[in-house]
């Protein structure tokens, strides 16, 4: 799949009924693009890690601090990189102090930068 292509593979999941798109702005700064899932956060990297299996050259998966979170490399495109994470939304009373129904809500959080040119090492 081409970048632009593997970006609408990704998003036509994450617009379902079990995920909730809100502006990222509200919580964080703008960019990218958030969602929120009543899911646990393993169902949501499963959900993620299935995506963009075959389509980037390697699903390596970081964990950090109840984040898990990845910069991948597109295939096709080996330029372009896309990021993609998921964490608990428990935990993280300041940042919903001004949300507490979407903080009651949901469990888990996925963030999703679209592919981007990538000239670094």
């Amino acid at each position: 799949m081409t970048s632009r292509q593997l970006d609408a593979h990704i998003l036509a999941r994450l617009t379902q009924a079990d995920f909730t798109e809100i502006d990222p702005a509200r919580l964080y700064a703008p960019g990218g693009r958030l969602f929120l899932t009543k899911g646990s956060r393993a169902e949501a990297v499963g959900i993620l890690d299935g995506l963009i299996q075959n389509q980037v050259q390697s699903t390596r998966w970081a964990d950090d601090y109840g984040q898990v979170h990845g910069t991948f490399r597109v295939k096709a495109e080996p330029r372009m990189m896309l990021g993609l994470s998921a964490s608990f939304i428990k935990g993280k009373d300041l940042t919903y102090e001004n949300e507490k129904g979407l903080y009651d809500t949901y469990e888990t959080e996925v963030l999703y930068s679209a592919p981007e040119p990538w000239d670094g090492p």
